[in-house]
């Protein structure tokens, strides 16, 4: 199985954050509040100009990119940037990919994304199926669009084995 490294999945992070730019800022510069006046900053310092303050919008615009991202892998198994890449993703066993399962690979992107994916790359370099942090939690993997799905009882190598029963 040919498992996708962090150079395709970043490209088609970059696709999906112009995307989500398009829409996400004409929504953030019209909630954004620019104050004139005195202020102090950081130093202690009296300044005079502007600031500029989000008023909690920036919290909603990234909820709505994780609903996004779980909504596009959890319903047609890629976002617009890994379609255009011609990537996927799939769960380990060959179940078909569902919201629930979206959902927890997804709001780890919330650890994956720190340091502009710095995390989330590490982890790929680590792992044998390239997974980061939310693949490894939501047993997935992100594969070739045209390569088919990891067959059932195929477990991740770092998982432990499974017990087995003596027979009776």
């Amino acid at each position: 199985m040919k498992y996708v490294g962090v150079g395709r999945r970043a490209v088609a992070v970059i696709i999906d954050s112009l995307l989500w730019g398009v829409v996400a800022a004409p929504i953030e510069a019209a909630t954004h509040t620019i104050h004139t006046g005195t202020f102090v900053d950081v130093n202690g310092r009296v300044v005079h100009g502007f600031q500029w303050s989000p008023d909690g919008w920036f919290w909603l615009i990234g909820l709505l990119w994780i609903g996004y991202m779980t909504f596009m892998e959890g319903t047609r198994n890629a976002s617009l940037g890994k379609m255009a890449m011609g990537i996927r993703v799939a769960r380990l066993g060959g179940q078909r990919m569902d919201l629930s399962t979206a959902f927890v690979r997804n709001i780890l992107r919330i650890v994956d994304g720190f340091l502009f994916y710095l995390v989330g790359a590490i982890f790929v370099w680590s792992s044998p199926m390239r997974q980061r942090l939310g693949d490894r939690a939501a047993h997935t993997v992100v594969i070739p669009a045209s390569a088919s799905a990891p067959l059932p009882g195929s477990p991740a190598p770092w998982m432990p084995p499974m017990a087995s029963t003596p027979p009776p």
